[in-house]
């Protein structure tokens, strides 16, 4: 497996604070960040770049962010996407839509490295079992 600092990271997140301090923990991690407020900006992302992991919010302006999940594990079974919400009762629908992995909010820092950890170590096995908070 790569070193984190050569993995992508698209975050998906409209919060302004919510998306600043996930950036700020993930490049921390040493991962390369790119940030999309809405589904639509992250579907024209991946038009261009492939992404290592999505992280994506439940709940974005225009379109959910389960879209976003189900779309992206149909195209590429081997990225994974983690779900993330403020609503705990999101995470089985979004592990239902094809999240690896579930956070919610607020999230803490160790509790975003072990799951970082966690789906990235998977992606290279089967992948079928999901990580929740």
């Amino acid at each position: 497996m790569n070193a984190p600092g050569e993995k992508i990271v698209l975050l998906v997140e409209d919060d302004p604070s919510a998306r600043d301090f996930l950036v700020r923990a993930l490049q921390y991690l040493q991962f390369h960040v790119s940030a999309c407020e809405t589904v639509k900006a992250a579907s024209q992302y991946l038009k261009v770049s492939k992404p290592d992991v999505i992280l994506a919010d439940c709940n974005l302006p225009e379109e959910s962010g389960t879209e976003l999940v189900r779309r992206s594990t149909q195209q590429s079974r081997e990225r994974p996407v983690i779900g993330m919400s403020g609503e705990h009762f999101k995470g089985t629908e979004m592990l239902e839509a094809g999240a690896s992995a579930f956070l919610e909010k607020p999230i803490e820092f160790n509790r975003l490295k072990d799951v970082m950890t966690k789906v990235l170590e998977r992606r290279g096995g089967t992948g079928a079992q999901a990580a929740r908070s």
